[in-house]
């Protein structure tokens, strides 16, 4: 009779044990490498494919072909990789590329069938609709909730773009295809900017703030605002404020541990703006994040602005008095740029005037995406049309009149009924100037030629040359020379109703 081996149990009972203890660690190791993806959810991610390691990416709405989902290699600076997931009620989400200044929704055309293709969308309809699956593999499906194919899922094809990209299309879903299958990584925020500095606001009034998140321009909803005295500016949720009392605060944002402030000004008095057009940074706008984006203008082509206190950066804004002056009335009334983005806040429609606003309206742009795009057309070369067109007051139309040789009398009685400012034009044989003139100290005296005025003179880099000084202190007439007998004209804006 054979010896039986008492000890052969227990070292199978052993080895068995041990495998049942490295069993849930071997499958952690095999999920190691997807431990930066989650489950379907509302969010901003990039999105990997399981079979090719490479990301959805989206092209632009303007791009040859009707194809607008690819594939290609990671870039952590390309918004064209970056997704918001927003959801609906139903459970299902819109997917939202944030390149196109984020104002395109994927979709699918009239059909669903295998080899159709991902088309964008400016209004969100039911073909934006996805449904995301999380899969045995921990990737993710996505198909479309409506369509003539129930059995439609994004998939990597062997098609290849114009641009020679594989193309992401609806294809028939197959179980465990990688091809079919995605990872979603979460995007973080890593910094954020505004569209200003300093700002000022009416006393009661109300508004939104706004700021735009980098890598991207979503969760504004998620954005916490605070007020350092809540009894002058009370903010909220999505950046509304209201303006209680007179007094400066300081407004921070903050969200995913980045945050960010800048400083508003509540002013019982009409809330004169001032804007350099030889400074990105000591007036009421940001042109800091302005001196990479270049505009072209025939065979013109320069940045957009350049921080100088000689003169000596070539830059549109060197020739923009006109732009900064008009800009500078637009926003004394409240006018607002009725469709643009600005990629300084993340803000899309209602953009506040200043002179790069303005200059959008100048060209005929929507606006650029990033700071170092090429747009095309004379940005300072003020398009009354173009600004009259783009620009109302609360939903109310915006008029320009222009008057001729005005005597220093007339600019003081324009400015009794247009106290949001006059834009004056001094011309010499060295060339133009426009300077806004926003108050008479003395409208009853005697003699014209005693006439005082409060002006925001675009040629001073810094404020006491033309942050609301007296005429004779302007860089106007100190640097530029332009004294009170080289005015030409003046330009009223205001409500079109109030022109005569």
């Amino acid at each position: 009779m054979k010896k039986i081996n008492k000890t052969a149990p227990l070292k199978l009972i052993a080895v068995l044990a041990a495998f049942a203890l490295l069993l849930p660690l071997l499958f952690c190791m095999s999920g190691a490498a997807e431990s930066d993806t989650v489950s379907p959810t509302e969010g901003v991610f990039r999105i990997r494919n399981r079979a090719t390691g490479q990301y959805l990416t989206a092209y632009l709405n303007g791009s040859r072909g009707k194809d607008k989902a690819y594939t290609s290699s990671p870039d952590s600076n390309n918004t064209a990789q970056i997704f918001l997931l927003k959801q609906r009620e139903d459970g299902s989400f819109v997917i939202w590329p944030q390149n196109d200044s984020a104002l395109y929704c994927f979709a699918y055309s009239d059909s669903t069938a295998a080899g159709t293709p991902v088309v964008k969308l400016l209004t969100e309809d039911e073909r934006a609709y996805f449904d995301i699956f999380e899969v045995r593999s921990g990737a993710c499906t996505i198909a479309p909730t409506g369509g003539d194919n129930a059995g439609a899922v994004l998939g990597v094809t062997d098609e290849l773009s114009y641009y020679s990209d594989n193309l992401v299309r609806f294809t028939d879903y197959i179980e465990d295809d990688a091809a079919q299958q995605w990872y979603l990584e979460p995007v973080k925020t890593e910094k954020m900017s505004f569209a200003y500095r300093t700002t000022d606001v009416k006393l009661y009034s109300t508004g939104n703030f706004y700021v735009r998140l980098i890598p991207y321009n979503y969760i504004q909803d998620r954005v916490k605002w605070t007020s350092d005295d809540e009894s002058i500016l009370m903010v909220g949720e999505g950046g509304a404020y209201t303006a209680l009392s007179p007094g400066t605060v300081k407004v921070t944002a903050s969200v995913d541990g980045v945050s960010g402030s800048f400083t508003v000004t509540v002013t019982e008095k009409s809330a004169f703006t001032w804007y350099s057009q030889r400074s990105t940074s000591n007036s009421d706008w940001d042109a800091t994040q302005l001196t990479d984006l270049y505009f072209r203008s025939g065979g013109t082509k320069l940045r957009f602005a350049a921080d100088y206190r000689l003169m000596s950066v070539r830059s549109w804004m060197r020739e923009g008095c006109a732009t900064c002056s008009v800009a500078m009335v637009l926003h004394n009334l409240g006018a607002t740029l009725e469709r643009g983005y600005d990629f300084r806040s993340g803000q899309t429609g209602n953009l506040p005037a200043d002179p790069y606003t303005v200059a959008l309206a100048n060209t005929y742009n929507f606006g650029a995406s990033s700071a170092s795009e090429l747009l095309y057309g004379d940005p300072v070369l003020v398009g009354w049309g173009a600004v009259t067109s783009r620009f109302s007051i609360d939903g109310e139309k915006i008029g320009i009149r222009r008057v001729y040789s005005p005597t220093l009398r007339t600019i003081a009685d324009l400015l009794e009924s247009h106290p949001a400012g006059v834009v004056v034009e001094f011309k010499k044989a060295s060339g133009s100037h426009y300077v806004v003139f926003a108050e008479c100290l003395n409208p009853g005296a005697a003699s014209a030629n005693d006439l005082k005025f409060i002006v925001y003179d675009p040629l001073g880099y810094t404020p006491d040359q033309g942050d609301g000084v007296l005429y004779e202190r302007s860089a106007a007439l100190l640097v530029g020379g332009f004294g009170k007998w080289s005015i030409t004209g003046a330009i009223i804006i205001d409500h079109a109703d109030r022109l005569y």
